[in-house]
């Protein structure tokens, strides 16, 4: 599965006496004695074989949903990649209304095209939320095209699969340069090159921007992406990693939140449906213009790639930092929401 928390707590560091006072999706609390012990642990079991049982019809119909879009996109093929678009963000709407899935939008997109998006990333549902939102496709890592299922429909939705090995970086800044001045929809790139445990942005990998920094005609928008459960609250560090990011535990930070069990794609999926979903926020943020400061942020003229790579860094990361320093305020009200659904 699949970066550092500033609440590092697991729970094998926290006191007994303390364990109460981290939340978990499930919030159940069981007696320590008695007849009405006996209950409470029973009306949990019931709760999880009720909760296991309606996650496997809503992955059922999932898959069943997978399945429809195959005759669909036969059918739209001759229109090209506009109608693959329209396709992924109807496809994906409906798997997020399955999976209990709330977006709140903060901010506003970009008119500007070619439009680039540049942020952090936390799980699988990100290739859902963000076609969903804004219409969006993605550069994606080649191996996305061995998926089964997704791999055969990713090219026609506009995904563009590129190759992260340092020796293909030249072809992969070429291809990025060449897919964004034929697009009119915005594509979406991930520089972190991984998904992370929710709790911090991990570096960007500056080979990505190798063609901005040659001087395309694009317009860089960042975005940042926070979590929280399905009610809108604030989500542990810990929790966040055991149960709605999806990480490799191998490729996380010293002193990061690790996860205690790591799933595939689908069985993230379906623990999700488990949970019975969660709320995305996505905060877009003012790109970073070629001729000044934007809202105060850096331009990125006359940068060399690594230095833009450090910028969006250091934009993501400051924006994700003061989320989660906030996030035990119920400030969601306060903030003007740009959309929702």
């Amino acid at each position: 599965m699949k970066p550092v928390g500033a609440n590092n707590i697991r729970p094998e560091n926290v006191k007994k006496s303390e364990r109460a006072n981290v939340i978990r999706p499930y919030n159940i609390v069981i007696a320590s004695a008695g007849p009405q012990s006996n209950i409470k642990s029973q009306d949990y079991k019931m709760k999880k074989i009720l909760m296991k049982i309606m996650a496997t019809i809503k992955f059922v119909l999932f898959m069943l949903w997978i399945a429809a879009q195959i005759p669909l996109a036969l059918a739209l093929a001759p229109f090209g990649h506009r109608a693959g678009i329209w396709q992924f963000k109807f496809f994906t709407r409906v798997v997020l209304k399955l999976a209990g899935i709330r977006v709140k939008i903060f901010g506003k997109l970009s008119p500007a095209r070619p439009l680039l998006i540049v942020g952090n990333h936390i799980s699988v549902f990100e290739f859902m939320t963000l076609p969903a939102s804004f219409g969006a496709s993605f550069f994606a890592k080649d191996d996305v095209a061995k998926m089964p299922v997704v791999g055969p429909f990713a090219k026609f939705w506009g995904v563009v699969m590129v190759s992260r090995k340092p020796s293909a970086a030249a072809k992969m800044a070429e291809l990025i340069a060449n897919q964004m001045q034929r697009t009119s929809w915005p594509m979406v790139i991930y520089p972190e090159g991984t998904t992370s445990n929710g709790s911090v942005v991990l570096p960007f990998k500056s080979s990505m921007f190798d063609f901005i920094e040659k001087g395309a005609d694009v317009t860089v928008q960042p975005i940042v992406m926070f979590y929280r459960d399905s009610k809108g609250n604030p989500i542990d560090d810990q929790v966040m990693a055991d149960d709605y990011a999806y990480f490799d535990n191998a490729k996380m930070p010293p002193g990061a939140c690790l996860c205690k069990k790591e799933r595939s794609a689908f069985g993230q999926v379906f623990h999700v449906f488990e949970l019975g979903g969660f709320t995305v926020e996505f905060h877009l943020l003012p790109p970073p213009t070629f001729a000044g400061a934007t809202a105060g942020k850096p331009p990125l003229a006359g940068m060399d790639r690594k230095q833009i790579a450090e910028t969006l860094h250091k934009i993501v990361n400051d924006e994700f930092m003061k989320l989660k320093d906030m996030k035990n305020e119920q400030n969601g009200n306060n903030a003007h929401a740009g959309g929702r659904f």
